[in-house]
């Protein structure tokens, strides 16, 4: 019985291989893998010295409009984050790229939770659809001590 039983398990583990393979439409000899060498960043040379992911949201008017000052005297508008002081992963003063946003930016406000970016968008309805979301920023270049 048990001899029956596990040429049984054996039988239909190897058709469920062998019938996923026979519906393929792409013959074995036409599968190629690509691969390629891509060279890392340069650290200090205005590259990526890091990838994480952060905590993102956003702040603006009317609590904070454009070119009120933020913790570093640079005035509040487009492409400035507010970020933790405390944070290794994004030291004060870097240079910032956000997934989904274009262009660099400055990190230098501060009050949020260690791990997250607050970043100004221009109008209240920008910042309430903007809600919380997960994305990756990279830091290009760390000011840091």
């Amino acid at each position: 019985m048990k001899k029956g039983f596990a040429f049984f398990c054996v039988a239909i583990f190897t058709g469920f291989i062998f019938v996923s393979t026979l519906g393929s439409s792409t013959p074995w000899q036409e599968i190629k893998i690509k691969s390629a060498i891509v060279p890392l960043p340069k650290i200090g040379e205005g590259t990526v010295t890091k990838r994480i992911l952060v905590r993102a949201t956003a702040y603006g008017p009317p609590k904070f409009f454009k070119g009120k000052k933020t913790y570093s005297g640079k005035p509040v508008g487009p492409h400035v984050v507010a970020g933790n002081l405390n944070d290794p992963n994004i030291p004060f003063g870097s240079k910032l790229k956000i997934e989904g946003f274009e262009g660099e930016f400055d990190f230098c406000d501060i009050g949020v939770a260690k791990g997250c970016l607050d970043i100004w968008l221009p109008t209240a309805k920008a910042v309430d659809d903007f809600g919380i979301q997960w994305i990756w920023a990279e830091v290009l270049r760390d000011k840091s001590p």
